[in-house]
């Protein structure tokens, strides 16, 4: 803690008397520089601490080569005044280590300096027999080792002299130890200490710290970036109630990137910087109104030309002194200038409005600048201005149509009903291209009005009832248009625009091949069929079909109940399919049904009739929008081709009569076991049982046996029918159940 200037609100409250600060104070995020500036270079290149002292009449710079040089501030507390007095040699106190002073602090009265040797791990005490002289100081004989902390950066004091901090950076701490007498190093005593709120891995070394005059903010440096960051303390000069807030912190890399000294007053309304890569102390100003926002924003386009300037500042604030000037950004010439006083500014708090006395000329560009005297806030502090030219600028939007037209149209991939545009673009901020279905002819898009696109024909806005699609609106030189008819003409044309506001102007002039026609080609059928037609896993019900494709866009499956013949697909006839035969489409009457549309390689057809006949042809297509479709009805190497779905059979089982060695399952020579009429058996038979079936008797060798269950799984499509209770019977052997029901049976009945 440094002596610094006190400027601090005094209340008096039915006797009682409140010190407040102000509540913005030490709000280092709007620290913004005053100008003020000193260089200390003169006397030493490597300054490494900074203090203010008898009410801002002296600075003290510490040098990391061990010496401590005064200046006097005929105006306090401005660096500008200064001037250089003297100094004081403080290496033969540091033994072995005569370089490394880091930090100062002095006592309110002048008489007694605390110095920090980095490399020592020690503080040392001095006696200054004229107040605040350096040149009268002396070495008191008294230190205080630091025991256990290692680079040890910086000190603060508290100003009563009875609590001291050490930043620790080595070992990520801020120790706070106690002086049982005020300023007196020997009655020194270890408190608490608690990790650097600001991470050393994410933001570098902690090479400064300042504590607040008041004991409730420490100012942390780091070396990334050169970034100060704010700290707060709940319970002031308690270490342990500290919290930080990220980006509560000030760049300063852009004046420094070596901070090494800081200094605040004690209302929180100014900081000083030591920077030791310039030599220079640094001053800024805080708390002083900031912008949130400007409107037009910085670096707008396509304003438009009656703008209002508008201010919105962080809290309220008026005008003093001074002006705000828009300039013209290509000749930095004055467009018009408006003082405090200006009937053009109005005010609403925390916003300013400017209304220029006449509208802004289109396409051009403006910055504005305001003098630093020219806002004030409550409080009486100035915002800082605006004195360079890219802090707000704008350009206002074109009201004149682009000079140049989009040219040379260029057809690619023109196809039965798509093609692909090209185009060189003109000097608009975008273009709409439109077509229509026609071999001569152009546009008239309308000024102001915005054409929604789309690519695909006739989806686009239409330019009143004149048959002119939108086809694109954009930045791009290219479009691929689809929706077109087979073997048809159609004129394309591009117009660009610029923007007011939201709303277009249009250049309707021709240009080179703008407009441009191209005629889409005629829509042929393929000229290699589908083949291999083949089947897989058919049963009684349904099957796979698969082919090998031609050459068309997609294909049209169709299958019939029969076992010769072809089909004849009509062009320009979409069949819709289905999978389960007799659902799709037919063709006419002829019982030939769609099962299949696309582009696959199979399809698997059920609803079939058992032990039925059924024939299967593949057509290749072109031409995959509504009535286009154009088929290649030729024959191919098996195509078409037949399949045959399983018969149904009954199988006929008799525990009393049949025999599973000489039986063949039919009614007069039944099978014995339902285990051997299973293992014959296909999908869709069924199996005729008469008698007693018992789980495991040696004959039904089921595959569900388990210590709990006897019996099949049936894992086919059959029809197990039976003869009355008294006559099929199918059952477990002892305590083994045979169905997996909430009460499983040992006996079912049929």
């Amino acid at each position: 803690m440094r002596i610094k200037k006190l400027s601090l609100f005094l209340f008096v409250i039915t006797g009682v008397l409140l010190f407040l600060h102000p509540i913005k104070a030490f709000n280092i995020t709007t620290a913004y520089p005053t100008g003020n500036s000193f260089y200390v270079g003169s006397q030493n290149g490597s300054p490494y601490d900074l203090l203010f002292a008898d009410n801002g009449s002296k600075m003290y710079m510490a040098s990391f080569g061990s010496y401590v040089y005064q200046y006097n501030l005929s105006t306090p507390y401005d660096v500008t005044t200064a001037s250089y007095v003297g100094s004081a040699d403080w290496r033969s106190q540091a033994g072995s280590y005569p370089n490394g002073l880091s930090a100062i602090e002095m006592s309110a009265d002048g008489t007694v300096m605390f110095g920090l040797q980095f490399y020592s791990w020690y503080v040392y005490q001095y006696n200054l027999s004229t107040p605040f002289d350096i040149t009268s100081a002396s070495y008191s004989g008294t230190s205080f080792y630091l025991s256990g902390y290692q680079n040890d950066y910086h000190m603060e004091m508290k100003p009563d002299g009875t609590k001291m901090y050490i930043l620790s950076d080595y070992q990520n701490y801020i120790v706070q130890y106690s002086l049982s007498s005020a300023w007196d190093l020997s009655t020194a005593a270890y408190e608490s200490r608690i990790t650097i709120p600001v991470s050393s891995g994410v933001d570098g070394q902690r090479l400064a710290m300042n504590i607040s005059g008041d004991g409730s903010h420490i100012f942390i440096e780091t070396t990334n970036n050169e970034l100060i960051h704010h700290v707060t303390l709940s319970t002031p000069w308690d270490v342990t109630s500290a919290s930080y807030t990220g980006g509560n912190y000030f760049n300063a890399s852009s004046y420094d990137n070596s901070v090494r000294g800081m200094e605040f007053s004690s209302d929180g309304d100014t900081m000083w910087l030591l920077g030791s890569q310039n030599d220079t102390v640094y001053e800024f100003s805080l708390n002083k109104p900031i912008i949130d926002s400007f409107t037009p924003a910085d670096d707008a386009s396509n304003v438009a030309v009656d703008v209002n300037l508008v201010l919105d500042f962080n809290e309220e604030v008026s005008t003093s002194t001074g002006s705000v000037a828009i300039f013209k950004a290509s000749d930095d010439s004055l467009v018009e200038e408006f003082t405090a006083s200006s009937d053009r500014i109005s005010k609403a708090t925390d916003v300013i409005t400017i209304n220029p006395t006449a509208n802004l000329t289109d396409d051009t560009s403006y910055y504005v600048k305001a003098s630093s005297t020219m806002f004030v806030s409550n409080t009486s502090k100035y915002y800082a201005g605006i004195s360079n030219t890219g802090t707000w600028n704008f350009s206002t939007i074109d009201l004149n149509a682009p000079t140049t037209q989009a040219h040379t149209l260029t057809f690619s991939d023109v196809n039965y009903s798509s093609a692909t545009l090209s185009w060189t673009n003109g000097n608009g901020d975008g273009r709409v291209v439109f077509a229509k279905q026609a071999s001569t002819g152009t546009a008239s898009p309308v000024d102001t009005t915005v054409y929604s696109a789309d690519s695909v024909f006739g989806s686009g806005d239409q330019i009143g009832e004149s048959g002119w699609y939108a086809i694109y609106s954009g930045t791009g030189t290219s479009v691929t248009i689809t929706g077109l008819l087979t073997s048809t003409d159609y004129i394309f044309q591009v117009f660009e625009y610029d923007l007011s506001g939201s709303d277009p102007l249009f250049n309707t002039n021709t240009a080179s091949n703008n407009p441009n026609t191209q005629s889409t080609t005629a829509l042929v059928a393929p000229t290699v069929q589908a083949s291999e037609v083949t089947f897989s896993s058919v049963n009684y019900n349904s099957g796979t079909i698969s082919w090998t494709r031609g050459n068309g866009e997609k294909v049209a499956v169709f299958v019939k109940a029969a076992s010769t013949g072809t089909a004849s697909p009509v062009d320009t006839t979409s069949y819709s399919a289905s999978s389960v035969f007799g659902s799709g489409d037919q063709i006419g009457t002829s019982g030939w049904y769609a099962v299949y549309n696309g582009t696959g390689t199979s399809v698997d057809v059920t609803e079939l009739l058992a032990g039925t006949n059924y024939i299967v042809q593949v057509f290749e297509y072109n031409g995959i929008g509504v009535g286009q479709a154009t088929y290649f009805t030729n024959t191919a190497s098996n195509n078409p081709n037949t399949a045959t779905t399983d018969s149904v059979t009954t199988i006929y089982i008799n525990y009393s009569t049949g025999n599973d060695s000489t039986g063949d399952g039919s009614s007069g020579n039944p099978w014995k076991t339902f285990t051997k009429a299973y293992a014959m058996s296909e999908a869709g038979d069924t199996i005729d049982a008469t008698g007693t079936f018992t789980w495991t008797n040696g004959d039904e060798t089921g595959d569900a046996g388990s210590s709990t269950y006897a019996g099949f799984i049936i894992s086919k499509d059959l029809i197990v029918q039976g003869h009355g209770t008294d006559q099929t019977i199918f059952q477990s052997n002892g305590a083994k159940k045979i169905d997996r029901v909430e009460n499983p049976l040992h006996q079912l009945k049929f």
